[in-house]
């Protein structure tokens, strides 16, 4: 500021002395007039300053909206910052159990203290089913001896006859009551009867071992359960009799209605209609909403096509391979008529019929040993050189089966081969064929996800 009014004086007395003392007077005038001027805007602009301040730190109110014609909308958009929203649901992971050559799962049903019941995880049916109170033929092996009752829990009821789901019928006059009656049948032989509730269930933690198991959990977890329909046994037969589970939860694709993956889904407590298996022969991973892939010893998941015809979950196999000696045969005729079915409820492979005799003629050629399903004895050293049997499924992926996983062992270096050829109306992956993959059932785009795993990974 000096330096400026040093050049204006300057400017002035070149004027010459005629003017000299008028203009120093204006010159000295307008010096003094330029000062107050900037300090008065200095101050305005440090009391706006801190208006700002102020106003940016006090929470805003409808009069606010006054000062800010035309955009109103940015303030909305401002106000919804740091607000509370829902958070996105998340995959669920549940550990599996293994126990007498299946795997099962804890849910837990009912409220406010639900009854935990262990069931077989199986995509090979679809329904979700245990004895109720009242069975008047169901097994004394069971895992929880005190059977669930809807009109115990504050969340159950009765499905109506109005709402009976595909494959149930109404019955009158059952305990007084209209019911929706339901029968199941499967492929070994066993089956129940029962009638269909509606309850809230979740998916338990807790691994269990040796011959301890709760017979009820204290609370409900609601982030992670959902209202599903499921069949209360009032009597059962074979299997279901002797077993130590509770009863069975189908994951086939037969309705949304009865599709626990759906229940779930629709309840928003999981990203993705979709689940995925990843088996060991101790446990697993069962994924809801998504897949394990923390436990993934791939980068990428390979896709094959799932039958969009049928509930089950079908592919089809292209080829089977001996080592890396493909089986000759009418594999490809074969496979257009049926499609294999991956069954986790099956502990065992069985492959179409129809190629026995070129599989056992290539297992003679790579291992000099005849082929049989009997008991038979390895050292160490002879089964580290068993092969590995590929199946490759349309799209391109080489699902492998290690001699350890399709190989049961007896004891005493005996082992027993379990894949079967002999499955007179399609293939069967089983269980031992599920080992140490990530099994992505993709429910909605109809495909299925495939890659290899680490099962017994924690992801809890």
């Amino acid at each position: 500021m000096e330096n400026s009014n040093y050049n204006k004086m300057n400017l002035s007395l070149s004027r010459g002395s005629r003017n000299r003392n008028k203009n120093a007077k204006d010159v000295k005038v307008s010096s003094i007039f330029l000062g107050v001027l900037l300090i008065t805007g200095a101050l305005a602009m440090y009391v706006c300053f801190l208006s700002m301040t102020i106003s940016r730190d006090l929470p805003a109110t409808d009069d606010s909206l006054d000062f800010i014609p035309g955009d109103s909308h940015i303030l909305s958009d401002l106000s919804t910052i740091g607000a509370a929203h829902p958070p996105s649901p998340s995959v669920l992971y549940r550990p599996l159990i293994a126990r007498q050559n299946s795997h099962h799962i804890y849910l837990d049903i009912g409220s406010p203290s639900p009854r935990r019941k262990l069931l077989i995880v199986d995509t090979g049916s679809y329904m979700t089913a245990f004895p109720c109170q009242g069975c008047r033929n169901c097994g004394k092996k069971h895992t929880d001896s005190i059977y669930f009752h809807h009109e115990e829990s504050s969340t159950g009821s009765l499905v109506e006859c109005d709402s009976c789901n595909d494959g149930s019928y109404c019955v009158p006059n059952v305990n007084r009551k209209k019911v929706c009656w339901i029968s199941m049948k499967y492929m070994e032989g066993s089956s129940w009867t029962g009638y269909e509730v509606s309850d809230v269930v979740s998916f338990g933690w807790e691994d269990y071992h040796d011959n301890y198991f709760p017979q009820y959990s204290s609370s409900t977890n609601e982030e992670s359960s959902a209202k599903h329909v499921f069949g209360c046994i009032n009597s059962e037969t074979g299997t279901f009799r002797s077993q130590a589970a509770d009863g069975i939860m189908g994951l086939a694709d037969k309705a949304q209605s009865i599709s626990i993956v759906h229940s779930f889904y629709k309840s928003g407590k999981i990203p993705e209609n979709t689940f995925s298996l990843c088996l060991s022969k101790t446990g697993g991973i069962f994924s809801l909403g998504g897949s394990a892939n923390a436990a993934h010893l791939d980068r990428q998941m390979s896709y094959s096509p799932l039958d969009p015809n049928v509930t089950l979950y079908k592919v089809k196999i292209k080829q089977v391979m001996i080592g890396s000696i493909q089986v000759e045969g009418n594999l490809g005729e074969y496979t257009r008529k049926h499609n294999a079915i991956i069954d986790s409820g099956s502990t065992d492979t069985f492959l179409p019929l129809s190629i026995a005799i070129p599989f056992k003629k290539t297992w003679k050629e790579v291992t000099g040993l005849d082929f049989t399903n009997e008991p038979a004895i390895f050292d160490p050293e002879q089964f580290l050189k068993l092969p590995t049997i590929v199946v490759v499924l349309e799209g391109g992926y080489h699902w492998k089966l290690y001699p350890q996983n399709y190989f049961e062992f007896n004891g005493s270096n005996s082992w027993t081969n379990r894949i079967y050829l002999d499955e007179p109306s399609g293939a069967v992956l089983g269980a031992n064929a599920m080992f140490g993959h990530d099994i992505k059932f993709d429910i909605i785009n109809k495909r299925l996800g495939i890659v290899e795993a680490d099962c017994n990974k924690n992801l809890w």
